[in-house]
């Protein structure tokens, strides 16, 4: 009997070893200013300096990705004085994550206090092109909260003001390999929001006509796989997303909004290059300049085998995208006299709301497109000259089953289209962008992915009609947003 005893402890030690031995490495991070303990990152009493330079061995030190991979958790707190440089080098497919703590998420109750977790991490720094810089392979960097159209909801913010923007030659906010710095792959950014410095600044009246990208990756010859982006915020940037040579990578329920251009700097939401197997989907684009989507070729490299459903692309009447509207359309390209610059590329079931310009699909000149390239199952409504223009014979882009309502100009024609001049929506006026009733019958063979709608929750097509747009007909029209501001008086 003792014997067995002793061996069922014995078991038991080394249960409890190797679980130690094998276990994801935690720890906690604040402002090198707040740290008064050891700065091991056990608990909160001792949490670690983040070290905020541009030199890589204080973060090579600073950095570990343990035996099964590690998870650094982020305090509330302003974050400056350099650049967050993510240079860990890969292990395997050991993961690092970089995630902001939360009242319910925060690794340890020791130290812990709720004002650790209630707001933001706030990243600046004056002086550098970039504040963060990804250089290696394996990270998930997830504010854990914020969606939408406001950047202080999120638990990541990286941003300039204006004196960080003063005498920069550049700022990109978020770095991706990048100028002969590898090619990384699988990085996760979730739950982040970033604001550029503007041009012209409206708020202090200086232009920054500089480059500027929110998000940039950007690879002279290597590439860049597997980067996703979900739930971020990107804003005032030229270009709020640069993406060139990326593969199989997906943008997902983020808010792009106010992106700029001037005649020396030309910029769009997203500009990609040469990327491939892209996914784009259920995103809002507010207040585009130039383009939501504009893509460039380098060589005769096309951008190809991408899929954009599920998007709102709108103005909301105000902002420097409103102003000077759409010049080569909510999805377009940047180069002409170039085929194969955009390859089997669909676009299917998004809403396109008060767009000025051109605002349809704009592939260029009739000698521009590529080989597979569709467009079904859109609405547009109030905006002008939605055409669909591009390519002839092979190279054209096949369109049907779109909607347009009360647009004028240029639109294009189809065997199955909708023109009418209604309003569709619940509430237009104040972007609610739900449909008021169905439209007519989409294209409904598309089949997976596509039958889902912008909500999640409604499978397109199960009452018969496979509705246009990013939203489903729900059946039961959606009440408007309600009145704000109000008192109840109370007869006397």
């Amino acid at each position: 009997m003792k014997r067995y005893i002793f061996s069922l402890i014995l078991l038991l030690f080394i249960f409890v070893i190797s679980s130690n031995a094998f276990a994801v490495t935690e720890i906690c991070v604040r402002p090198a200013a707040d740290c008064t303990g050891d700065d091991s990152g056990s608990d909160w009493n001792n949490a670690k300096p983040m070290p905020l330079g541009n030199v890589d061995g204080p973060w090579q030190t600073f950095w570990k990705r343990g035996d099964t991979g590690a998870v650094y958790y982020i305090a509330d707190g302003t974050y400056i004085g350099g650049r967050v440089l993510f240079n860990e080098p890969a292990d395997g497919t050991k993961i690092i994550t970089f995630k902001k703590a939360t009242v319910d998420d925060h690794h340890t109750d020791t130290g812990w206090s709720s004002a650790l977790g209630d707001g933001q991490a706030i990243f600046r720094s004056a002086g550098d092109a970039t504040i963060w810089w990804i250089k290696s392979d394996y990270w998930d960097i997830d504010g854990q909260v914020g969606s939408g159209g406001n950047p202080d909801d999120y638990g990541f913010y990286v941003t300039r003001t204006y004196e960080d923007c003063v005498g920069l030659t550049r700022s990109d906010l978020i770095t991706v390999g990048s100028w002969g710095i590898g090619n990384p792959s699988h990085i996760n950014f979730k739950h982040i929001a970033s604001t550029n410095c503007d041009c012209p600044n409206n708020t202090v009246g200086q232009d920054f006509d500089i480059p500027q990208d929110n998000f940039y990756g950007a690879p002279q010859s290597t590439r860049i796989t597997d980067v996703n982006i979900s739930y971020c915020f990107m804003e005032k940037a030229q270009n709020n997303l640069m993406m060139r040579r990326w593969d199989d990578s997906t943008i997902e329920y983020s808010f792009f909004y106010d992106n700029w251009s001037t005649a020396a700097m030309h910029g769009q939401q997203v500009s990609p290059g040469i990327a491939k197997n892209i996914i784009i989907k259920y995103n809002i684009f507010k207040d585009s300049i130039a383009s939501a989507i504009l893509f460039h070729a380098e060589t005769l490299d096309p951008n190809e085998n991408w899929q954009v459903y599920g998007n709102i692309v709108y103005q909301s009447g105000v902002g420097d995208g409103f102003d000077a509207g759409l010049a080569t359309g909510a999805f377009g390209t940047g180069n002409t006299g170039k085929n194969y610059i955009v390859q089997n590329v669909g676009i299917y079931n998004n809403t396109l709301v008060n767009l000025t310009g051109t605002t349809g699909i704009f592939y260029g000149s009739p000698s521009d497109g590529g080989i597979g390239n569709t467009a079904y199952n859109n609405l547009w409504y109030n905006c002008q000259n939605p055409n669909i223009i591009g390519g002839t014979g092979i190279y054209a882009t096949a369109h049907d089953y779109n909607a347009f309502f009360n647009c004028t100009g240029n639109i294009p024609s189809s065997a199955n289209i909708q023109i009418g001049s209604i309003d569709p929506f619940v509430d237009s006026a104040n972007y609610n962008f739900h449909l008021a009733t169905a439209t007519q019958n989409g294209k409904s063979d598309l089949g997976s992915p596509y039958n889902i709608d912008f909500d999640g929750g409604d499978l397109r097509g199960t009452d018969g009609v496979w509705d246009l747009g990013a939203f489903e007909y729900s059946g039961a029209v959606q009440l408007p947003n309600p009145p704000t501001g109000l008192t109840i008086v109370t007869p006397q």
